[in-house]
């Protein structure tokens, strides 16, 4: 067990109550690794509260525990540590976090190599494809026993942020760890039920409404979608309702690269996504809010859907431009 590690499980077992929480806007990775953690931490009779201020997705909710997941903080409840899971960056941290009344340490508990904190914390941070296997290990590490419960949820986390094992940030060590939640007792098929087999109409028209924005640059091999803020309005959906959309355009034959533009009242939200290794943190990286080389999510304030996919055309232009002349260098 490495130190961070053997820090971690001291502040897991010696802390009266613990606040668990994930970033802003919720994915599958970071709620399906708070249940998880939140059920093992059950299994030891510890006390804890998971908190998100926008609740649980509706396609998560089928996950154990969710209705436990609270939107406000339990009134005079206070917390001698937190766990941040799925991201280590002060921007993503969900709203109210600095009012918190944490009175101990904190801790993130992260995949995203490039995120910045300012914060005196504790950081376990690995290259791993999902915060729910980098979970996994860290019980493993730990010798916690998972039940079926947690299992169930961090198999959904790793199944989330590798699209059912799609991208290249799969390992076989991915393939194991999945290996060993389906024997504690996840299901694949209810995941995938849930995750892909049960979108609600109003999902299933938004995407009818961005492939019509849907356009391609041949040459720069990259595809894009846009959705402007009544899309969402009109349709009655919240904006993690467009979570996963990009792949639509990123599947299209001929594209390596694809992004989803959508207006948001802090400016142009971007989600891009890489088929190759295309390092997108390298020529994205200082606005890179989550993600990885593959995956990016970040906001392009002061733009318009027009300037902002002009702006990522220009940086893809001159990222590939770059790797010509390296290449015709070497």
């Amino acid at each position: 067990m490495t130190p961070d590690v053997a820090q971690l499980e001291q502040h897991l077992l010696h802390s009266a109550h613990l606040l668990l929480c994930t970033h802003r806007a919720p994915d599958g990775d970071g709620i399906g690794t708070m249940l998880g953690l939140w059920h093992v931490l059950q299994q030891q009779q510890r006390a804890a509260t998971m908190w998100s201020p926008e609740g649980v997705p509706a396609h998560l909710r089928f996950l154990p525990g969710a209705e436990r997941v609270c939107t406000q903080l339990p009134a005079g409840q206070r917390f001698d540590a937190a766990i941040v899971i799925d991201t280590s960056d002060d921007a993503l941290l969900p709203e109210g976090f600095a009012d918190a009344p944490i009175d101990g340490p904190l801790v993130f508990i992260d995949h995203h190599m490039h995120h910045r904190s300012s914060r005196d914390a504790l950081f376990i941070r690995r290259p791993a494809p999902a915060a729910g296997e980098l979970m996994a290990d860290l019980l493993s590490d730990m010798q916690w026993p998972l039940n079926a419960e947690a299992a169930r949820c961090l198999y959904t986390a790793l199944v989330s942020d590798t699209a059912s094992f799609r991208y290249a940030i799969t390992t076989p060590h991915t393939h194991r760890t999945a290996a060993a939640l389906i024997a504690a007792g996840a299901s694949p098929t209810e995941t995938a039920r849930h995750l892909y087999e049960r979108i609600p109409l109003a999902r299933a028209r938004l995407l009818g409404v961005l492939l019509h924005t849907l356009s391609v640059d041949e040459p720069l091999r990259f595809a894009w979608m846009h959705c402007p803020a009544a899309t969402l309005r009109e349709l009655g959906l919240p904006n993690n309702a467009l979570d996963g959309m990009v792949n639509v355009a990123r599947a299209l034959r001929g594209i390596d690269t694809a992004a989803l533009f959508s207006e948001t009242p802090d400016g142009i939200h971007v989600e891009i996504r890489s088929k190759t290794d295309g390092n997108l943190t390298q020529w994205l990286g200082d606005y890179a809010a989550k993600g990885t080389r593959f995956g990016l999510q970040f906001t392009l304030p002061h733009h318009t859907l027009t300037s902002a996919t002009a702006w990522i055309r220009e940086r893809l232009a001159a990222h590939q431009r770059t790797a010509v002349d390296a290449a015709e260098k070497r």
